[in-house]
């Protein structure tokens, strides 16, 4: 029965998903950095910007995304310039996104709370946004690559499986390539229950690895000096860290994107019914402090990382 009640949701779930974004398949078209991406994709082998510094640098010195390129780089190769294919690979990336998060999600909590809280996911904002916007694609599947990562050490800790933590490392080091917003999960993972018992520790090293190969590897790709973001916009800089909070707040709660709060009320709801799953608040609540002030110098740009946030 339960099985029945899994596969229902899930299938709810991509039907609703494809009534919502079909039309970006037919409809879609080049926007914003699409036409500058497209020029360093045929301009250069895909490959070199993950390693040749001289090369990537034509596209960002404060930013190390290489992912996009071998991403978009992929479908022109099979597509060429068709853009409704490239909106299909979109289409099919936005769906994962969602059902990874549904999978983490089920980790925690029950089914229907977990479905609840994917569907809202969906609804939202962010995720309504990036799903029109291919040159945002790498956050999409950052986004996914991570969640796997995630939910792969989850699954190590459960089964005591040093195989599953170290495909969750490999997931993770994909999701470093995409944007360096996924770099604070290693950070998580030591948060997570059981993560700091002698027989686990293990577990985490391949991440703590990868951690520190990448940034030897943003030194080599961008400098020393680069190694953290320098890039802001003057808007952004020069906003005091009340008046981010502020725009924090009303991001999460503009009658556009009231369902992050609304998640945290079906949290809550959850908690007080399965009382076994409170100690998920406490987690939810020192995972959230740990994510958001890292990303407090460009905090309107990370809407959809709360969600991450708040499902994890």
């Amino acid at each position: 029965m339960l099985k029945i009640f899994t596969m229902f949701y899930i299938l709810f779930l991509f039907l609703s998903y494809f009534l919502l974004y079909n039309h970006i398949i037919y409809y879609g078209w080049w926007t914003g950095d699409d036409p500058a991406i497209l020029y360093f994709i045929v301009k250069n082998n895909v490959l070199k910007y993950f390693y040749d510094p001289s090369i990537w640098q034509y596209i960002s010195t404060s930013n190390l995304t290489p992912w996009i390129n071998l991403s978009l780089g992929v479908d022109y190769k099979l597509f060429g310039l068709n853009p409704h294919l490239f909106f299909l690979h979109q289409f099919i990336s936005g769906f994962i996104l969602i059902f990874t998060f549904y999978l983490i999600l089920k980790e925690f909590f029950s089914r229907f709370p977990a479905f609840l809280m994917s569907y809202l996911f969906m609804l939202s904002v962010s995720v309504c946004s990036i799903i029109h916007l291919i040159w945002l694609r790498h956050y999409m599947e950052g986004f996914i690559f991570s969640s796997l990562a995630f939910l792969m050490y989850i699954k190590s800790i459960k089964n005591d499986s040093l195989v599953l933590s170290l495909i969750g490392s490999f997931f993770y080091a994909i999701a470093l390539t995409a944007k360096e917003i996924y770099v604070p999960l290693v950070g998580i993972l030591f948060l997570y229950p059981n993560s700091f018992r002698k027989r686990y520790i293990r577990n985490i090293l391949s991440f703590i690895l990868i951690a520190f190969l990448y940034v030897f590897w943003r030194v080599y790709m961008l400098g020393f000096k680069n190694i953290i973001i320098t890039h802001r916009l003057p808007s952004v800089h020069a906003l005091s860290a009340i008046d981010r909070l502020l725009i924090l707040f009303k991001g999460m709660t503009n009658s556009l994107n009231i369902n992050p709060l609304l998640v945290v009320l079906i949290l809550s709801i959850n908690c007080i019914i399965y009382r076994k799953k409170i100690k998920n608040v406490v987690y939810f609540i020192i995972l959230s402090c740990f994510v958001f002030l890292p990303l407090m110098p460009a905090v309107d740009f990370f809407l959809l990382i709360i969600w991450e946030v708040i499902g994890c």
